[in-house]
């Protein structure tokens, strides 16, 4: 039992690093970036708000819109302290780059957009009023603001936020992390000693 928990954790991390270096590959930057890039995502998830493979989609789903994967790793840390400063879970954080993610692709600044991004973050509509002046969609779109823009902007402005401090949710969210990671490493080390990729691809066929 322990043993297939193992090779499922290995697969599921194993999946995310590649598609990471795919993403890496297709902006023409190498392997070793890529794996450093999920080192950092790491290291950034253990703060309040953010789960290690939700920032590795999130920074995927950012990357795949244009965004460098350093500022979209600056703007998921910005993001999850908001978030979490309002009571908000890594569940949030998946919610908003998500929207901004199709808000970036589409252009422009739509209301359900908006709605959604609010939802998600409470916070979100006085950061906009600060560095806007507004929190309307149209205004914003009148003002020639689109997506990327946007995102750009409400990232620097969150870097002013306070810091939110662990608790013991984020102590519970770190440690199931800490423990994927040991089994990811486990099945990794299984899956090389008994070839079991290869086994199992024998058996479907």
């Amino acid at each position: 039992g322990f043993g297939v928990v193992a090779i499922k954790a290995a697969g599921e991390i194993e999946a995310l690093q590649k598609a990471m270096a795919a993403t890496f590959q297709g902006a023409g930057r190498s392997l070793a970036e890529a794996s450093a890039e999920v080192n950092n995502l790491r290291e950034a998830a253990e703060k309040p708000g953010l789960d290690f493979e939700q920032a590795i989609k999130a920074s995927l789903r950012l990357q795949g819109v244009g965004l460098s994967a350093e500022k979209a790793r600056g703007t998921i840390v910005q993001l999850a302290n908001a978030i979490a400063s309002t009571g908000g879970t890594a569940e949030n954080l998946n919610g908003v780059t998500v929207q901004l993610a199709q808000m970036i692709s589409k252009g422009k600044i739509m209301n359900e957009d908006l709605m959604i991004l609010k939802e998600n973050m409470p916070g979100l509509s006085k950061i906009m009023q600060d560095t806007f002046g507004t929190s309307q969609a149209e205004r914003l779109r009148a003002m020639g603001v689109d997506g990327k823009e946007f995102v750009e902007k409400i990232t620097k402005a969150m870097e002013a936020l306070p810091r939110v401090e662990g608790g013991i949710s984020n102590s519970i969210v770190n440690a199931g992390t800490a423990i994927k990671m040991f089994l990811a490493s486990v099945g990794e080390s299984l899956n090389k000693t008994f070839n079991i990729s290869a086994k199992l691809d024998g058996f479907a066929k």
